[in-house]
């Protein structure tokens, strides 16, 4: 197969797949690094490379997992709490061999905007996805209200300018994830050829 159909199919098979679908077992630390090493590589406007990650695994997944479950029963409390929320926060967590805290550094200068800047961290997170289907790793971009939370800056030793972007749960492949119906092509392109 030459290396345009690779990259297709490598770009086709990319899935999202929730923590309580990985495998049982370990990602190498090796092929995590690996994974991190692809960001550098995505595009970024004055070369700011804005991303910042803070890799948790071992006993450190249990401490932000922790820290995580605290920030959610002080920030809702009472009638605001929701168990199963909380529950299925611990699970996932638990389901992990790495979690990677995602961060965005805004740039000092403020040249570029701030849009630009994420997109710089999307790139990135997209070369990880798509390093972590190479080597047969499951991965899973949360976004969501904890994840982003501003009190995640501190694990990530940014200031209040900057921003959480979730985190990347990594994992064994575990059940086969069917690929979702996508929308054809001519639903969101348009040529101008005169």
């Amino acid at each position: 197969m030459d290396e345009k159909r690779i990259l297709e199919e490598l770009i086709r098979s990319r899935r999202s797949v929730k923590p309580a679908q990985f495998g049982p077992g370990k990602v190498a630390d090796e092929v995590v690094e690996a994974i991190l090493e692809s960001a550098r590589w995505a595009p970024t406007h004055g070369m700011t490379q804005p991303w910042r990650f803070v890799v948790f695994t071992g006993d450190g997944i249990e401490r932000f997992t922790t820290f995580r479950e605290e920030e959610y029963r002080r920030k809702n409390p009472g009638e605001q709490f929701n168990q199963l929320k909380f529950d299925k926060m611990r699970a996932a967590s638990e389901k992990c061999s790495h979690i990677i805290l995602i961060g965005m550094k805004r740039q000092e200068s403020r040249k570029l905007p701030e849009w630009e800047e994420v997109a710089a961290v999307s790139s990135a997170l997209q070369n990880m996805q798509l390093c972590a289907t190479a080597y047969g790793v499951a991965c899973y971009w949360s976004t969501g209200a904890m994840s982003t939370d501003p009190s995640m800056l501190s694990w990530l030793e940014l200031g209040p300018d900057d921003l959480a972007l979730g985190m990347l749960m990594l994992g064994q492949r575990g059940e086969e994830v069917a690929a979702p119906e996508r929308h054809p092509q001519e639903n969101f392109v348009r040529w101008q050829r005169k």
